[in-house]
Parts: structure tokens; C-alpha cells; sequence
């Protein structure tokens, strides 16, 4: 599942941003501080922030690396920056009878095959392939839905002129 976490960087801002919690892979980290000029920031080596960050530039960042459980920006974020982090997240566990996730609410029957699956080895039941086929199936239309969403649609459309026409 994605999700995006948006920070405000303050007075207090010194070590960096936390890994969130949640995070199976990160996607972006933008400086989206001017919203007509949003930066994607570039990954690189923790000896490279290090070495922008000794030099004690601030201005606009460029890149992160991550340290431990936090990310480290560079140059050094100034205060009032905006950086946004967009990133592939962990599901919420099922752990009580009532909980629920984004998961279980748009394709409970993955759950239950993926559950009966795994149970099926364990008790060493005939029909764990029927049961392991049905669930990849599963997980396959909704990878091809995710994809034909992410290609598809308003999200695909965009102004190829980057100018303003007012005199026409």
C-alpha cells in the first residue's frame, strides 16, 4: 500500500527525518517547499551527505541517505521547508476479530486463500495447490489492477506546454 508523510521542518529539526515505522520500500523523498518548483531528492552514499553537510551549506535539499532510523538530508533543510516522503507501507496486523485493513476491506478472499494455503501445509491437506493457485490468482489481479490504474486515466495526463498562452 502507498502512503505519503509530510514534514514541516522546525526550529528543533538537527538529526534528520524518522524511518516511518511502516516502510517496506521508499519510493521519494521531494523538497516540495515552492510548490511550482518541486525537487526530487537523489539518493547517495552517507559519506557524501556527510562531506555537503560538513560544508555547511543550507539551502534548498538535494539528497538523502539513510542512517540508522532516520534519514539524513543535505545540505541541512532550511526552517519551513516542506519534505514529502512517499513510500510502499506495511498493512496494519489482524490481530483482534475486529480489526480491519485496507487489505481485508478491498480483497478479503486474499486473506482467507493465503491463510488457507498456509494452513493446508501445515495439516498436510490435498488441496493446498488448489487453495495456493486460487490465492496467487488473486494477488495477480490485483497487481494487474494496481498497474493499469498507475498507467491509465487522469493520472497519465499532462500539459505538454509548459507556458501560459493569454494573448490568443
Amino acid at each position: 500500500m502507498e502512503k505519503s508523510i509530510t514534514a514541516t521542518i522546525g526550529n528543533l529539526y538537527t538529526s534528520g527525518l524518522a524511518v516511518p515505522g511502516d516502510l517496506l520500500q521508499l519510493i521519494a523523498i521531494t523538497d516540495e517547499t515552492d510548490p511550482l518548483n518541486v525537487t526530487e531528492l537523489t539518493r547517495v552514499s552517507l559519506p557524501e551527505v556527510l562531506r555537503i553537510l560538513n560544508d555547511n551549506t543550507s539551502c534548498g535539499a538535494r539528497a538523502y541517505t539513510r542512517r540508522g532510523s532516520k534519514f539524513l538530508i543535505a545540505p541541512m533543510p532550511t526552517t519551513g521547508s516542506v519534505i514529502r516522503m512517499d513510500y510502499y507501507a506495511t498493512f496494519q496486523p489482524l490481530s483482534a476479530p475486529t480489526d480491519t485493513n485496507v487489505l481485508g476491506d478491498i480483497a478479503p478472499d486474499c486473506i482467507v486463500y493465503g491463510a488457507l494455503s498456509y494452513a493446508a501445509a501445515y495439516f498436510l491437506d490435498k488441496r493446498q495447490s488448489d487453495f495456493e493457485a486460487r490465492f496467487k490468482q488473486i494477488v495477480d489481479d490485483l497487481n494487474g489492477q494496481a498497474m493499469s490504474d498507475e498507467l491509465t486515466g487522469a493520472a497519465q495526463v499532462s500539459n505538454t506546454i509548459a507556458a501560459s498562452y493569454t494573448d490568443w
